[in-house]
């Protein structure tokens, strides 16, 4: 009876044991993806690849208030296990436009985290590039910032997933372009 108590015991602080170190390592692998998240993010800041129109990365809420007013819609708020950031969804239908907000804590405003327009937007990229742009112009204006193993003739990527500029075609013309991280 006594060695099957011990036996037991023994299997059971194996497992513990086990739980713990794969606990550590996940969590390891979590800050070091919220690390790589935030110093994305923080690169597109000082980017042409994080900039449409007169919106960027990390520009401020209140001046896109300002600048478009009230969204027409706004999700609920959720803080993303990728970056323990709290993101929130503003949509503005009217001009193409859909904003993915960050509030890095409790103590600092909302800011753009990622920008993603379609039609009917008329905003363009710093190489003039917007909706309706043509997969040859796309080609021209980012041809040294591609890359091509993410690319194909439907989705081309620039900068990286990781941080960039995405570039959605249908028949050749751009429809949605996306600026920001992977995450978004």
């Amino acid at each position: 009876m006594k060695l099957k108590f011990f036996t037991i015991l023994c299997i059971s602080f194996t497992f513990l044991a086990c739980q713990s170190e794969k606990t550590t390592n996940d969590e390891t692998a979590l800050a070091a993806m919220q690390k790589t998240s935030h110093e994305n993010f923080n690169a597109l800041k000082n980017s042409d690849l994080g900039q449409i129109g007169e919106y960027f990365i990390g520009m401020q809420a209140t001046d896109v208030l300002q600048k478009l007013g009230k969204p027409s819609s706004q999700s609920k708020t959720a803080v993303w296990p990728a970056d323990n950031w709290t993101h929130q969804d503003w949509e503005y239908p009217e001009q193409g436009i859909r904003f993915n907000m960050i509030q890095e804590n409790a103590d600092t405003n909302f800011q753009i985290f990622s920008i993603t327009i379609s039609s009917p937007a008329t905003i363009k990229t710093k190489k003039q590039i917007g909706i309706g742009s043509t997969y040859e112009e796309v080609m021209q204006a980012y041809q040294n910032e591609i890359d091509p193993a993410a690319s194909s003739a439907k989705l081309v990527v620039v900068g990286s997933l990781n941080g960039g500029l995405l570039i959605y075609l249908h028949n050749h013309q751009v429809i949605r372009l996306s600026s920001g991280t992977s995450t978004t």
